[in-house]
């Protein structure tokens, strides 16, 4: 992908076969992987905010946000 400045951004996608075909399980840009991103930061958000009911609060806030923005 080239981004605004000209410059390129490296992009992989990781798919896995599924009855209904082909899925992304996860996207990896500039050799970092969202999935294993996401999954740390939840783990930390599990652990600082008192469990899971912690981070389903968070993420209710974050779409409630990008709903009224």
């Amino acid at each position: 992908i080239v981004d605004s400045n000209g410059e390129s951004v490296s992009v992989q996608w990781r798919l896995r076969q599924r009855e209904e075909g082909l899925r992304i399980v996860d996207v990896i840009v500039e050799g970092v992987s969202m999935a294993i991103t996401y999954r740390q930061e939840y783990a930390s958000v599990i652990r600082q905010r008192g469990g899971l009911n912690g981070l389903l609060a968070m993420l209710k806030q974050q779409v409630s946000a990008l709903e009224n923005s």
